[in-house]
């Protein structure tokens, strides 16, 4: 039987002191808070928080929409960080983990897009090959139109 994620998200808004609980874990903590966070709470950043303070890799392991929703934040963060003239490297490093993702599993233009929102455009080069350079050539033509 498969769980209804509305179901659980309703749930998960009820133990409200589960999220209090979570944040005294570091690696293996964060990882299951991030898991919750996007379950249970629209509209935050804190799901970027907790994977700063999990574990750095696991993109195999969590999926597409989990990336899908990281790289949405971190975005989001890294304008926020530029506007406030503040470090960006960690942000930077879970890209250069979700660019390889994207990539494996044919959604070079996932790739390029967070590329494009971190200024780092042409680190998409060293991840072209024969197989996938036509269509992120052709997506980074259509972006530049």
């Amino acid at each position: 039987m498969e769980a209804d994620p509305g179901i659980c998200a309703a749930r998960l808004r009820k133990w409200s002191g589960l999220w209090e609980v979570l944040d005294f874990y570091f690696e293996c903590g964060a990882d299951v808070e991030y898991v919750l966070d996007v379950v249970g709470r629209d509209g935050t950043r804190e799901s970027l928080k907790y994977k700063l303070l999990g574990a750095k890799g696991g993109m195999d392991a969590w999926g597409g929409e989990y990336v899908k929703n990281l790289s949405g934040e971190i975005g989001s963060e890294w304008q926020q960080r530029k506007t406030d003239d503040k470090p960006t490297d960690d942000l930077k490093e879970l890209v250069d983990a979700i660019v390889p993702f994207n990539v494996k599993h044919n959604s070079e233009p996932e790739a390029c897009d967070i590329l494009m929102e971190v200024d780092a455009v042409a680190d998409i080069i060293e991840h072209a090959h024969e197989a996938n350079f036509q269509r992120i050539s052709l997506y980074l033509t259509q972006c530049a139109r």
